[in-house]
């Protein structure tokens, strides 16, 4: 071969194929380098404090516990009173006073149509059914839902001279709304723009995440051609490749519906990967075909009922062993995120069901489930290390932690992080974990949120413009002006309404879920303030005033003694039941005083840890000591001398049965609270599991770690081998101080004085008194007569 002018072409190089001029590497093709992944990463570190429920086990639950994030990663988690990982020296701690649980997952949704509200269909209802449609393919021919629907959605997200041309404002709401309820992965992302909203704010299941896409949809009309094989999807299996494949099916109440579930078997597509969305035709035959191969469902509650007055066949599903997640399909008939839908859940579960699952069972179905079954496990859906940092905080209302996330409403969200990055909560948390947080206004509270991402497509606007853009579009559409569906449920007095108007949603029955859950009292600060005094729960069937707790005999397997220290029986830690902030604050200072577990941490303002919040409210914390095990001796009382009115307390290296106190030795009371009788942990007569709260005080504060012991004049605190052993438990909140009506300034403290010492009080004995002299006299005299 030779160049223009006859000369031979010399090689200058080895061979490059598919190079360019003066490349070291292919710029495509086999070889090259891959395109950076385009996203939002968190750097740094920082500790979450506050009860952890990891949603590892049912048990799995951190009073006091720390999530240490690193880079979007959870690096540790560790309670109160465990060492320190050496790793967390140092870094910023953020108090949330609140629940920390995993992101929750919504595995049903259609985002793009999340800016038009809920369907007040009753009009549209009657052109085919008073009690609703029989299946997807009716309700969708109606002009009201074309009218309501339809023609709003393309007037929103279409381009041309008849749309607005605003897909990634929609999405953006869309995912907004699924944030603001602790969603921190959704389904059903549209393809369109996605570079302008599938790295920030809530996950999109079908998009790529942890370096993979292994997920596949199908929402169907007719549902399977007559040709369909599904090769794709036997290809992607047989390639490993497929970790879930989600599809619409069977959503309907007629045979029709359920036949769709034939042409799967026909198929050979019922595979482990399958998530059947919807099933509400389904029966017992197909769960028991789908729990074979570990299929799973996908409920949509909300939307079953509001469209076909009747839903999935759940008690069937959790027959077959078929797994189950809670999602809510989309706003025109469902709820606004999971963290709603999970409501109507458990309406249905309570009074349908027959309260067939548990609270955790139930919040496994907006968690760990939907995670599990589409293949993420080893990346995210738990609190524990190495997984991705997607967590939810919720403030802590009810002693059970899965009851707390349940009944949780708009105003109680604290915090929302996915990757570590917090994109939504609450002003005094957002203010420390994100550079410009936005206030976004709801009847009755205030939040902040983070859609603002530089780097990203579209990602300098805020949330104030998407929904500006949005409601003005909905104005001016050509078909008349529609309304706009906010990112709040609470408050949102219409989304109500028309639930309550729903003959197809109510059909025949009486659903009230603004009663049920949402008819709470905020105080001044958004606050949730009417929060019920509920004992933690104790499976043993007793009043918490008549606790028992299990003992151990002091015997291992063996029969050996394994309580060397111990006088008998004693109890483990995993004895203990929850015990969460159940009762206070009753305001100002309140004294360490005798108490059960069963009433749960007693919360003032905090002595040991003192902080205070934008919003007024100040740092609260409690301390319980409860006694594990008693020692061989015990601190008696002794008369030195014959006549001595007061005794002594000495140390019996045998303690005597029944010991007690028959004096208050108010020099060894714990409580400064005079006439009380002693708190003290000296005090022989405590059997094991009786309790002492500290109010104000947690477990490191000096004050609740060491009891006052014999010694020196006057008793000191210390540590004494002599003592017996108790277990310290704390929590802690964010609380309103309660002050004194008269100066505001004051708080009110708890009165030691006794009422003999007031005037008032002769004053009204004297006068009782003369009555009482009086009666006497006259009833004398009428006798007399």
């Amino acid at each position: 071969t030779r160049d223009v002018k006859g000369e031979p072409l010399q090689k200058i190089n080895s061979p490059t194929p598919g190079w360019g001029p003066g490349e070291s590497r292919p710029s495509s093709g086999v070889g090259a380098e891959c395109e950076p992944l385009e996203g939002v990463d968190h750097n740094g570190s920082y500790v979450l404090t506050g009860s952890v429920v990891t949603m590892e086990s049912q048990s799995s639950v951190l009073i006091s516990g720390n999530v240490l994030v690193v880079n979007g990663l959870i690096e540790a988690v560790w309670g109160d009173g465990e060492p320190e990982p050496g790793v967390a020296s140092g870094v910023e701690r953020i108090h949330t006073g609140g629940v920390i649980y995993p992101g929750l997952i919504d595995a049903h949704n259609h985002p793009h149509y999340n800016a038009i509200p809920i369907w007040d269909h009753g009009r549209g209802a009657r052109e085919v059914d008073p009690n609703g449609w029989n299946n997807r393919y009716e309700w969708r021919t109606v002009n009201d839902y074309k009218n309501a629907i339809t023609k709003v959605e393309n007037g929103l997200n279409d381009g041309g001279s008849d749309g607005c041309g605003l897909m990634v404002d929609s999405m953006k709401h869309a995912e907004v709304k699924s944030i603001v309820g602790g969603t921190t992965a959704i389904q059903g992302s549209t393809s369109e723009s996605e570079e302008t909203f599938s790295s920030i704010l809530a996950r999109n299941l079908e998009k790529s995440n942890f370096g993979q896409d292994n997920i596949e949809t199908r929402v169907g009309g007719s549902w399977f051609p007559n040709d369909y094989t599904g090769s794709h999807i036997k290809n992607s299996k047989a390639s490993g490749n497929l970790d879930a494949w989600m599809i619409h099916l069977a959503e309907g109440i007629d045979e029709p519906s359920r036949a769709e579930f034939d042409a799967l078997v026909n198929n050979d597509l019922v595979i482990d990967e399958l998530i059947i969305i919807h099933g509400t035709a389904l029966t017992s035959n197909e769960f028991s075909r789908m729990a074979a191969v570990d299929a799973s469902l996908v409920w949509s509650p909300m939307s079953n009922l509001l469209l076909y007055g009747d839903t999935a066949d759940i008690a069937a599903a959790d027959d077959a062993g078929v797994s189950i997640h809670i999602s809510p399909d989309w706003n025109p008939s469902g709820a606004k995120s999971v963290l709603h839908e999970v409501k109507i859940a458990d309406w249905w579960d309570s009074n349908v069901l027959g309260n067939r699952f548990t609270d955790f069972e139930m919040a496994q179905m907006i968690t760990t489930n939907a995670i599990d079954q589409v293949g993420w496990t080893d990346y995210v859906g738990r609190i524990k290390a190495g997984l991705a940092a997607d967590l939810l905080v919720v403030d802590s209302f009810h002693s059970d932690p899965y009851r707390n996330l349940i009944e949780a409403v708009d105003p109680d969200v604290r915090l929302v992080t996915v990757g570590g990055i917090a994109v939504f909560g609450d002003a005094d948390l957002m203010d420390q974990m994100s550079d410009d947080p936005e206030v976004m206004s709801a009847p009755g509270f205030q939040k902040t949120i983070d859609v603002r991402f530089e780097g990203v497509p579209g990602g300098t606007s805020s949330y104030a413009d998407i929904s500006g853009r949005l409601k003005s579009c909905l104005e001016n559409l050509s078909i008349g002006p529609r309304p706009f569906d906010p990112w709040y449920t609470y408050g949102d007095d219409r989304y109500f309404d028309v639930l309550n108007r729903s003959g197809t949603f109510q059909h025949g029955r009486n659903v009230d879920l603004w009663s049920a859950y949402y008819d709470i009292t905020l105080d001044s600060n958004g606050n949730r303030s009417n929060i019920d005094t509920i004992v933690p729960p104790i499976d043993d069937g007793q009043d918490d005033t008549d606790v028992t707790p299990p003992v151990d005999d002091g015997q291992d397997d063996t029969g050996n003694d394994n309580n060397s220290n111990s006088n008998g029986p004693s109890l483990s830690e995993n004895d203990l039941p929850l015990i969460l902030p159940t009762f206070g604050p009753y305001g100002g200072e309140q004294y360490p005083s005798n108490t059960t577990w069963g009433k749960g941490i007693h919360i003032e303002e905090c002595v040991t840890d003192q902080a205070s919040s934008d919003d007024g409210r100040v740092r609260g914390c409690g301390a319980i000591m409860i006694l594990m095990s008693k020692s061989q001796g015990c601190f008696v009382e002794h008369w030195p001398d014959q006549g001595t009115t007061d005794a002594d307390i000495v140390y019996s290296s045998d303690c005597p049965e029944d010991s007690i106190w028959t004096q208050p030795h108010a020099d060894l009371s714990e409580s400064a609270s005079e006439g009380d009788w002693p708190v003290s942990r000296l005090d022989p007569s405590y059997d094991l599991g009786s309790a002492i709260t500290f109010p104000g005080r947690t477990c490191d504060d000096s004050v609740v770690a060491q009891a006052l012991v014999l010694g020196e004049t006057p008793p000191e605190r210390g540590d004494d081998s002599r003592i017996s052993e108790w277990s310290c438990r704390d929590a802690s909140n964010w609380i309103v101080p309660i002050l004194d009506d008269n100066n505001p300034d004051v708080m009110i403290e708890e009165s030691v004085s006794s009422v003999t010492d007031e005037a008032w009080f002769w004053a009204v004995l004297i006068l009782a008194l003369l009555v009482l002299t009086f009666s006497v006299v006259t009833i004398t005299r009428l006798l007399r007569e």
